[in-house]
Formats: structure tokens, sequence, C-alpha cells
């Protein structure tokens, strides 16, 4: 039958077959419709200044970790993103730990901090503005950037 469905949990729950179809319907969304959502928050997040100053500048989309409509009002998606800053790494006289550099190293602000990955929460509306957007670093554990939208 349907164990294991969100149908199956209504019916289970007395809702009846149909009530939980119309649930699942409701919470499902395509992958061109999470796409279009993706796109406008890696624009928002690239253009974003403090998003800049405090990450460094979106270079990748690494994975989607999530899409769907669970309000039944637009499209809500979950991706990690890649973000590089440049700047000088924290070094020591003479290189890190007093080692010597070697010739031809990368000196001064062109060096950078590497990159960190961090995961991104949008949200666009029906009409498919987006309408939140946010940026958890450490994987949730530090700081989240919510940006303006």
């Amino acid at each position: 039958g349907t164990v294991g469905t969100r149908a199956g949990a209504a019916a289970a729950a007395g809702a009846g077959a149909g009530a939980g179809v119309r649930a699942l319907e409701a919470a499902s969304c395509s992958q061109a419709e999470a796409d279009v959502v993706i796109k406008a928050a890696t624009a928002k997040l690239k253009g974003d200044g403090s998003v800049k100053k405090e990450v460094g500048q979106l270079t990748q989309v690494t994975s989607v970790i999530g899409y769907g409509n669970p309000s039944g009002e637009g499209v809500q998606v979950r991706f990690n993103a890649k973000f590089e800053k440049s700047g000088n790494g924290m070094v020591l006289n003479g290189g890190i730990f007093g080692a010597k550099e070697k010739k031809g190293a990368k000196k001064g602000p062109e060096r950078g901090r590497g990159a960190i990955f961090a995961q991104v929460k949008a949200r666009a509306n029906a009409k498919g503005k987006l309408v939140e957007c946010s940026v958890a670093k450490d994987g949730g554990w530090g700081k989240t950037i919510n940006v303006r939208c």
C-alpha cells in the first residue's frame, strides 16, 4: 500500500489518503524552479558588499542540499557554496613557523586566505522574486549572515 509515503502517514493518522497527496503536491517543485532561485541567490550574493566582507566572493555552487515548496507559496532552496577572499593570510617572519618561503611564492594581498564553504538558504515567492537569503558559516555553528533582499 502506501506505507512510507506522506499519503500513508496521513491515512494512518485518519486524515485520509487524499489529504496526504495534496500535502505532497504542495511541497513539491521542479528542479527548474529551484535553479531559478539558486541563480537569483548567487547573483544577490555576488553583488552584496557585506557578504564579500564577511566570507568573500562567491565562486561556485558546490552542491544542492534540497529544494521544495513547504508553505505552498514559492520555492525554498538550500545549497553549499564556495567563497574566496583575498588578503594576507597569517604569516610569521620568514614564512609559516619561521620556515623560509620558496622563491617565486606569492606575497602580499594576492596570496589570499583560501576558500571557505558555507551553506546558503534562499526563498523566493510565487512570482520568483527572492524574499529571503542567508549564509551560514561553519556549517551553521558559526555566524549566519542575513542578506537584504
